[in-house]
């Protein structure tokens, strides 16, 4: 686990997924940030990482300005698509 108190520069800045792929040996190319606030999704895009964004506590028009490669009504769906 990697939380924003072990980082220096926290999300949207994209330093805290890429410790967090380096950590895990991964490559933003071959990643997926998944997140429910437009932020995780900007964090995600500027590390080079495809997006899907989950409604969770935000709506589809929340989303529309941060473009995510998806939306999703909720992780379950993720699981299907799998």
């Amino acid at each position: 686990m990697l939380t924003r108190d072990d980082v220096e520069k926290v999300k949207p800045d994209p330093q805290h997924l890429l410790d967090a792929l380096s950590l895990l040996g991964g490559e933003p190319n071959k990643a997926l940030m998944i997140g429910d606030h437009p932020m995780d999704i900007l964090a995600g895009k500027r590390a080079g990482m495809k997006t899907a964004a989950v409604l969770t506590s935000k709506s589809f028009e929340d989303f529309e300005e941060v473009a995510p490669d998806m939306v999703l009504p909720g992780v379950a769906e993720l699981l299907r698509m799998l």
